[in-house]
């Protein structure tokens, strides 16, 4: 194997099969030779590796890392056609093997679910070193843009989670986990004055800087309140549900339609609204006109009554109010894919946003 190292372009050269690595744009590092060349050697094995393991890398790639992940890391292989490699961030090999068992039994039924390559060996994954990883191909469809999700998109995408939600039913179980909501008021505190003691040490710089720095305040503050509850066991059925169902995860063609659901990785048990609820939050901001087309979209495929909606909303609702990942994720662990998940919104506790919703769906709420 030989190694040559240029300014600004590795080139590995492996068993005849030259693979182009494309740094993504990020400050310079510079190393010192030793250092260097143990990288050049790590990633030279890691190509390797892949080729031995999956046949969509037999000719000569160029992968470059997705930025719009925050969670996994992602690479999109410039083949014809392209592909996608997920480098997981867990090592359980059950917990991604559960996934993707479950994948390709829903990808007979669903054309919207996009299952993962095979690999030489006949597998959804393998394992080089100590991570796990799959290759999946690319959707032929578009990511839409939040500002740019119509209410034709949240009727679609209603409809298509109604419709996931019903393939997913008999396949709730143990196998994927329940989502307790139950937090500890001071732990959580302490949590958000971390967030805030960082930011103010940091210095706001950028916009999402200051309305992270507002949330946290606020946040704190109602989670601080004697009257603000840290613990709620929904009273609906739990099932199996996506997880993470919003406008990252989804791919839309030029009528609307969802065609494409991606990142699994977050199956759990939880009632059907929750998820309902999270997707509105994350999609359209609870903005009323959109959130009520993906409810009437959702209710024109699968019936769920007004109780079942409450209840699954106070669900996300205790869940949002103490929802501190992105903060941490962007301000102490310096993960900047996260900031996007920062609202450009001051933090309002989440029934209060929903209610004049389910009024509008249902006329005058008899809940409190």
């Amino acid at each position: 194997m030989t190694v040559h190292s240029l300014e600004n372009t590795i080139l590995f050269v492996c068993i005849s099969i030259e693979i182009q690595y494309v740094v993504p744009q990020q400050p310079a590092i510079h190393f010192m030779p030793m250092e260097k060349l143990q990288m050049d050697r790590k990633k030279a094995a890691l190509y390797k590796r892949l080729r031995e393991h999956w046949s969509q890398f037999e000719h000569e790639a160029t992968i470059v890392e997705n930025t719009l992940g925050a969670t996994n890391q992602v690479f999109r292989v410039n083949t014809e056609p392209a592909f996608y490699l997920r480098k997981y961030r867990t090592n359980e090999i059950t917990r991604v093997q559960n996934e993707h068992e479950l994948l390709l039994q829903l990808s007979q039924n669903l054309d919207f679910v996009v299952s993962p390559f095979l690999t030489r060996h006949k597998s959804t994954f393998t394992k080089i070193g100590s991570h796990l990883y799959a290759l999946f191909p690319e959707a032929n469809w578009q990511l839409i843009n939040q500002d740019a999700l119509s209410e034709s998109h949240a009727f679609q995408a209603g409809k298509t989670l109604a419709e996931l939600h019903r393939h997913l039913a008999p396949f709730t179980s143990d196998k994927f986990p329940t989502i307790e909501l139950s937090w500890d008021k001071c732990a959580w505190v302490q949590r958000l004055q971390k967030v805030i003691t960082t930011i103010e040490s940091n210095g706001i710089e950028h916009t999402t800087d200051e309305w992270a720095f507002r949330r946290a305040q606020k946040q704190m503050r109602y989670l601080s309140d004697i009257k603000t509850t840290h613990t709620y066991r929904p009273k609906t059925q739990r099932t199996l549900i996506h997880g993470d169902y919003h406008h990252y995860n989804l791919f839309f063609d030029q009528q609307s339609n969802v065609c494409g659901i991606i990142d699994w990785d977050l199956l759990q048990n939880m009632p059907r609204a929750y998820e309902i609820a999270r997707a509105c939050m994350y999609m359209f901001k609870l903005e009323k006109n959109k959130t009520i087309a993906f409810i009437n979209g959702y209710m024109a495929v699968n019936h769920i009554t007004q109780d079942q909606l409450h209840d699954g909303a106070k669900a996300w609702g205790i869940f949002a109010d103490h929802h501190v990942w992105a903060l941490e994720a962007v301000y102490l662990n310096r993960n900047m894919s996260a900031k996007k998940f920062v609202p450009h919104t001051d933090f309002e506790p989440f029934m209060h946003q929903w209610l004049p919703i389910e009024n509008a769906l249902f006329g005058l709420a008899h809940h409190q």
